[in-house]
């Protein structure tokens, strides 16, 4: 990476509108100097909960954006924040990849599912975390998963947790998935990873919608990028995990 432009870095109470601006805009230079101030003026809770969303937002690079967020933090845990500036700079430009035009402009595959995931999270139940563990909810769901398209894996992801299935029922079913595409294409190494590090993500988020959108966030990966937006910003990842390109 290119050292900071210092003339650019916006002031501290500046540095969270200006990274969100940047990040929704794939601006990668604004990014660059505004999460450079971001880390400088902000908590590490605060910081890494902000990159939680945009780990989930596509699903570029096979659904590692999710990896490297979950990643860059363990890594940070270890060897301390007082190395977070470059971490976090070149996480954000990691988040930022993307092929062809401005995927602002326009309705990419690989973008549509976390799109429609923001309004499938804000339909969960509010205790959507308890309910009732379902010896017939995993093959259901595991039945979808193998035959539905991804908005249809999403759906059912709001449908059972509303109907107080328990979310570990319906991981049960991704995880079953996982290894029965595994075994179908050898070569798809992320399957696993990403159903790991996406309960990763829904333990540390402290945002609800972060963590709802976690579940949602399947079938492409393949639920109903978790750290989705804030307290309804959790259920986009539940129901956009049941959402990944290798599907299509």
């Amino acid at each position: 990476m290119r050292p900071v432009n210092e003339a650019g870095v916006p002031a501290a109470h500046l540095a969270r509108q200006r990274l969100t601006e940047a990040m929704d805009n794939w601006d990668e230079e604004a990014a660059d100097v505004a999460v450079t101030s971001f880390v400088r003026g902000a908590g590490a809770n605060e910081v890494i909960e902000f990159f939680w969303r945009y780990g989930a937002r596509d699903f570029r690079s096979i659904g590692h954006k999710a990896i490297f967020v979950a990643n860059g933090w363990r890594t940070l845990q270890t060897i301390g924040w007082r190395h977070a500036e470059p971490v976090m700079r070149s996480l954000a430009f990691a988040l930022l990849q993307h092929e062809g035009a401005n995927p602002a402009q326009r309705n990419d595959f690989r973008d549509q599912d976390f799109r429609a995931n923001q309004n499938r999270a804000n339909q969960i139940r509010q205790n959507w975390q308890t309910g009732t563990f379902s010896a017939t909810a995993v093959p259901e769901f595991l039945a979808t998963l193998r035959a539905e398209t991804p908005a249809t894996c999403g759906a059912q992801v709001v449908q059972k947790l509303n109907a107080n299935v328990h979310p570990g029922s319906l991981w049960d079913a991704l995880f079953l998935y996982a290894g029965e595409e595994l075994m179908r294409r050898p070569n798809i190494v992320g399957l696993i990873v990403s159903r790991r590090l996406t309960p990763c993500t829904r333990r540390i988020s402290c945002r609800q919608t972060t963590r709802r959108g976690d579940s949602c966030c399947c079938k492409r990966r393949r639920f109903c990028h978790c750290s989705a937006r804030s307290r309804q910003a959790a259920a986009p990842w539940l129901t956009t995990c049941a959402l990944t390109p290798w599907n299509r």
